[in-house]
Formats: C-alpha cells, sequence, structure tokens
C-alpha cells in the first residue's frame, strides 16, 4: 500500500537524547579536557532542549505571523509564562527554586555562548627554561586562610565543569519540566507527547507518534535516573521490546 502521509517534524527529542549522550560520553572520558568539553556541550544541549520545549509548547497556540515573530523573540522562560497564561491563566513561580535553577542553567549557556573578556591579578614564578623553551611561568597559588565552603555544581567557571555538571543540568531541566507538564499546566504526560514529539497521520491501529529506536533506548535507560517524567514513552518501549 502506498500513500500520501504529513509528517509533523519536532527535534525535542533529538536535542534531549542528544544531551543525555554527550554526558554519557563526559561521564566515561578519562582525559580531563575531553570530559570538560564534552560536559559543556551536554549542557549547551541541554539549555537548547530547553528552548525546544519551550518552542513546542508556543507552537499549541494560534498567533498570526507578525505575533509569532514577537512571542519567538521572548526569552525562554518568558515564553514557558506565555503559554502558562494562554492556557491556564497563570504565571509560573518565579520565587521557586525549580525556576532559579533553571535561570542559573540558562545563565550557565550565557556565558558560555557570550563570553566576556575579563583579567585578573596574579603571582607568577618565572624559571629558566630548556632548549625547547626559554622559560616556563607557573602560577603561584596562595592557600586561603578562610575555609572555602564546597563550590556547587553549575556554580563554577565553565571551564571546570565535569560530567556532574552536566548530570546536575540534565536534573534541573528534568525537573522544570515535571513541574511545568503535570503540575502547572496539569497536562498530564499523555497528551504532552502530542507536543514534543515527531508525529504523522499514518499510523494504524496505533498512536502518531515517531522516534527513532536510539533515542527509545536512552530515555527508557535514562527514565528513573533523571526522573522523567513529562512525558510517556512505554508504548514506545513495549513496541522496541517487541522488536
Amino acid at each position: 500500500m502506498i500513500k500520501v502521509v504529513n509528517i509533523t517534524s519536532n527535534n525535542f527529542i533529538t536535542i534531549f537524547t542528544d544531551a543525555i549522550t554527550l554526558y554519557e560520553m563526559s561521564l566515561e572520558a578519562s582525559n580531563i579536557n575531553h570530559k570538560n568539553t564534552l560536559a559543556k556541550s551536554s549542557i549547551l544541549s541541554t539549555n537548547y532542549a530547553l528552548e525546544a520545549a519551550a518552542n513546542s509548547f508556543l507552537a499549541t497556540i494560534r498567533l498570526d505571523e507578525a505575533e509569532l515573530k514577537t512571542k519567538d523573540r521572548l526569552p525562554t522562560l518568558d515564553k514557558f509564562d506565555f503559554v502558562l497564561q494562554s492556557h491556564q491563566d497563570r504565571i509560573i513561580p518565579r520565587g521557586d527554586k525549580i525556576c532559579q535553577d533553571i535561570r542559573m542553567l540558562i545563565r550557565n549557556r550565557d556565558e558560555m555562548v557570550h563570553p566576556k573578556v575579563t583579567s585578573e591579578i596574579t603571582t607568577v614564578e618565572t624559571t629558566a627554561g630548556d632548549t625547547k623553551i626559554s622559560y616556563f611561568h607557573n602560577e603561584i597559588k596562595v592557600p586561603s586562610k578562610i575555609q572555602k565552603k564546597q563550590t556547587k555544581l553549575l556554580d563554577s567557571h565553565f571551564s571546570t565543569f565535569t560530567h556532574a555538571d552536566a548530570k546536575q543540568a540534565l536534573n534541573i531541566f528534568t525537573a522544570f519540566l515535571n513541574a511545568y507538564v503535570l503540575d502547572w499546566w496539569q497536562l498530564g504526560k499523555s497528551t504532552s507527547a502530542f507536543f514534543l514529539l515527531r508525529s504523522w497521520d499514518g499510523s494504524i491501529n496505533s498512536e502518531p507518534y515517531m522516534m527513532e529506536f536510539h533515542e527509545i533506548d536512552l530515555l527508557d535507560k535514562y527514565t528513573d535516573e533523571l526522573n522523567i517524567q513529562f512525558i510517556d514513552i512505554s508504548s514506545f518501549v513495549k513496541q522496541r521490546q517487541h522488536l
């Protein structure tokens, strides 16, 4: 049977699973520089997934071309706010820890994407080099007399990020979407799949959603570890198990 079908594209799941994959690669990397690079990439992808979710939900509202352009320029959290106000006549509780954490995640993205030139004063010891390098310059770290508190994850400079920071970013992301979908919007995770997944109108006796096998496997693997509640992929997992 040959037929013409309509496919609705949505890259949210692809971007989200990219973030998880990059976290895994950072976790497994033995080279510290590779670990840092992969962690930063994972955190950026998590932010991209957040923006993709906001745009996916924004598409649930009928807007003319001019209104869509205006709303598309809104900051990420303002998009979530606009959608929530449109559907539930309420706003995001920005004072809640979940919202404060997601704002920190967005700030991390801004610092990586829009880095600023900075300077600092430090002490350096210069010693004679060898035949290949004329001089060696080593920074002298002065130990502080004050006991420093342990740096929180995602609260340090991005040059020091590791897989632990990437994991924290993913946890913050899923906690926010869980609250947004289930508590604030009260949408339900079965309904949210309609807005967050690729879909088509050619399915027979099954749901119209589409996912790649590796995406199903990865989300199934991390559903409990990342506490993914904002979307229901159980039907995909069941079908995948029979293939």
